[in-house]
């Protein structure tokens, strides 16, 4: 663990970061630690933390990631994975490329420019949409945590509800106006009462010390910060806030690029917008409008469909007239269909009365391996046959059961192999004046 460092630290070991004005150092090595211990020397294949007398490696504090890239002499070359901080130290943590690397060997330290560079960009722009958010949102928004990289930046403030639309535009245009003005990026190391004296922020219960490094954008913001930065807002380039949620109650979240990222970020938007365009043989901006039209075309044609699917159904029923047998003196019909659901089965009864005007309907029909049964008498008859005891005798049949009122009644059944029978245990209730 972190005890080693502690001890180090104790026993008046000390390390000395060059980064901020230096993207690469000359040094020696100080200590190698192996697995919690400390050891003369690591060779090629071997991992192992670093720990040099003075580093251009950023360790990973303050939200901020920490550096990787190459520790070097002309006898060995050492990969730097990421760097840490432990007990006021920085660790270098990393894995031996080629050669040996020894206690007090001089060095060459290399950070990999590129992601230190976006890294920079990201945490500034931080800042930058700290400031933005609190102008927009109000005086009580704090930062409740961050996290930077090369990648993006995260960012998670106090606030009570999800931000809209608006919000979030206006909070991104006031961040791209603060790096359209190429605003100088002051650091300056001063007594933490002067600090706040010149408005400069401090957050979530972090100690501070006597002497802080105030990282200021005039006229934007202030914040007390020892993390790396940009000279000026510019080379930003642009942000763009790709994601606004919630992490806890009454904590949000805003994840954004800048840089080469939102520039990728565009061309991957515009690439999206091209090939929609494309496809729906329209230009860009007519987009929304030719996508509404698309909408509004389908709910039509799904509207017609149901109706044609309705009247070919009523069709279906209509040729069941045909099918019509007279039992003592009663118009019958009892009949398996093709029906989707009920409410078809329904509406062939109902057209199957009218046309009947006087008679008993039966329908069955199959539905997800499943039997419904409908049975449907004209008012004239209700007082010799009732819908819902002719259901409520037949659902067995078809190992189900149901009921409804004189006029109209329904069952369902896991059995459909037995409709048919269930439809001749109907046809002989009628027969039976039942």
């Amino acid at each position: 663990g972190d005890d080693i460092y502690k001890t180090l630290a104790s026993d008046g070991l000390k390390t000395n970061f060059v980064g901020y004005h230096m993207q690469s150092a000359d040094s020696k090595v100080l200590c190698i630690i192996k697995n919690g211990a400390s050891v003369e020397a690591v060779s090629v294949g071997e991992s192992a933390e670093l720990i040099i007398e003075e580093t251009p490696f950023y360790g990973e504090s303050g939200g901020q990631a920490g550096d990787s890239g190459v520790i070097s002499s002309k006898n060995f070359s050492v990969s730097v994975l990421a760097t840490k901080k432990s007990a006021g130290l920085t660790v270098h943590i990393c894995k031996v490329a080629s050669g040996t690397v020894r206690v007090d060997d001089h060095v060459e330290l290399v950070p990999d420019i590129e992601a230190r560079v976006a890294t920079a960009r990201n945490h500034t722009a931080t800042h930058i949409l700290h400031s933005a958010l609190r102008r927009a949102l109000g005086e009580h928004v704090r930062q409740a945590g961050s996290l930077v990289n090369a990648s993006g930046l995260r960012f998670d403030f106090n606030h009570f509800e999800a931000l809209k639309p608006d919000e979030i535009r206006k909070i991104e245009d006031a961040a791209n106006r603060a790096v359209v003005a190429d605003i100088e990026v002051i650091t300056e190391v001063l007594p933490y009462k002067k600090a706040v004296e010149k408005g400069a922020l401090a957050f979530f219960g972090e100690k501070y010390g006597d002497v802080v490094r105030l990282v200021s954008v005039p006229t934007v913001s202030a914040e007390l910060c020892g993390g790396t930065h940009v000279k000026r807002t510019g080379e930003i380039g642009l942000v763009k806030i790709t994601s606004e949620s919630s992490v806890a109650s009454g904590t949000r979240r805003l994840e954004a690029v800048t840089g080469l990222a939102s520039y990728e970020l565009f061309l991957s938007y515009e690439g999206a917008l091209k090939a929609s365009a494309a496809l729906l043989k329209s230009p860009e901006v007519q987009l929304p409008e030719r996508i509404k039209k698309l909408i509004d075309e389908r709910k039509e044609l799904e509207k017609e469909i149901h109706e044609l699917k309705t009247k070919g159904k009523a069709g279906a029923g209509a040729g069941l007239v045909d099918k019509v047998k007279k039992i003592n003196g009663i118009s019958v019909i009892a009949e398996k269909v093709e029906a989707t659901n009920a409410g078809e089965l329904r509406e062939m009864a109902d057209m199957l009365r009218a046309k009947l005007q006087s008679g008993v309907v039966v329908l069955g029909c199959k539905q997800d391996d499943k039997a419904v049964l409908l049975a449907a008498v004209t008012k004239d008859l209700t007082g010799r046959f009732s819908a819902g005891e002719i259901i409520k005798s037949i659902a067995p049949v078809v190992g189900g059961k149901g009921g409804g009122k004189p006029d109209l009644a329904q069952a369902g059944g896991n059995d459909p192999s037995k409709i048919f029978d269930a439809l001749l245990s109907a046809v002989k209730m009628v027969e039976a004046g039942k």
